[in-house]
C-alpha cells in the first residue's frame, strides 16, 4: 500500500469508501456489497477494487433509473398542471408560491464544493434538506426534516417540542430545589477549603 503518510491517506480514503458503501447499501434497494468487512482490513486488493466499482455502477444504474421515474412523475405533474390551468395559470401559480431564495438557502444549491471530506466520511453540503439523519440520538443537520432516537423517526417541529418542555421541566425543578444556590455555595466551598490548603 506504500509508506507513511500515503499509507495513512490510502487507509483513510479506504475507510471512507467503505462507510459510503454501507450507507448506499443501508437503503436495501440492492443486495449489500459482500466485501464490505474487506475494505477495512489489510485485504484490499484488485479484485475487492472491481467488485467495489462494479456493485457501485450498479447502484448508481439503479438510483439514475429512480430519479427518472421521479422526474416523469414531475413531468407528468406540471403536464396536468398547464391542461388544467393554461401557462399562464401555471407561471401565476408559481409566481405565488415559489420563493427562490429560500429555495437557494434550503437546497444550498449556490456553493461551489457541494461534498467535502470530512469526519471519516463524505459530506454533501447541498440539498441537505432531502438527507436522512446520520445518528441515532436525536442529532440531524440544519433544516432536516425529522430526528432519529433510537429506531424512532420523530419529526423535527415534535423533537424540539419535547427538548423545549424537558428544558422547561429541569429550570423549574432546579429553581424549585434551589439547585443553582448549592452549586454555588458547594464551589464557593471547594475554592475556600483549596487556598486554605
Amino acid at each position: 500500500m506504500g509508506t507513511g503518510l500515503e499509507a495513512i491517506k490510502t487507509k483513510n480514503y479506504l475507510e471512507i469508501i467503505a462507510t459510503e458503501i454501507g450507507n448506499l447499501d443501508a437503503d436495501e434497494l440492492k443486495d449489500g456489497f459482500i466485501y464490505l468487512n474487506s475494505i477495512h482490513d489489510g485485504d484490499f486488493n484488485r479484485t475487492i477494487a472491481d467488485s467495489a466499482r462494479a456493485h457501485l455502477t450498479e447502484l448508481s444504474l439503479l438510483y439514475n433509473r429512480l430519479y427518472s421515474s421521479v422526474e416523469n412523475y414531475k413531468d407528468n405533474l406540471s403536464t396536468s398542471l398547464m391542461d388544467d390551468r393554461g401557462k399562464k395559470g401555471l407561471l401565476q401559480l408559481k409566481k405565488n408560491h415559489e420563493n427562490n431564495a429560500l429555495r437557494l438557502l434550503l437546497r444550498n444549491d449556490a456553493i461551489s464544493d457541494r461534498v467535502r471530506i470530512g469526519n471519516g466520511r463524505l459530506q454533501i453540503r447541498s440539498g441537505s434538506i432531502y438527507q436522512k439523519a446520520q445518528t441515532k440520538i436525536g442529532r440531524a443537520h440544519f433544516y432536516a426534516p425529522q430526528k432519529w432516537v433510537g429506531n424512532y423517526s420523530i419529526s423535527t417541529y415534535s423533537f424540539n417540542v419535547m427538548i423545549i418542555i424537558l428544558m422547561s421541566v429541569m429550570l423549574y425543578l432546579a429553581l424549585y430545589f434551589n439547585w443553582l444556590r448549592k452549586v454555588i455555595e458547594t464551589l464557593g466551598s471547594l475554592k475556600t477549603r483549596l487556598k486554605k490548603e
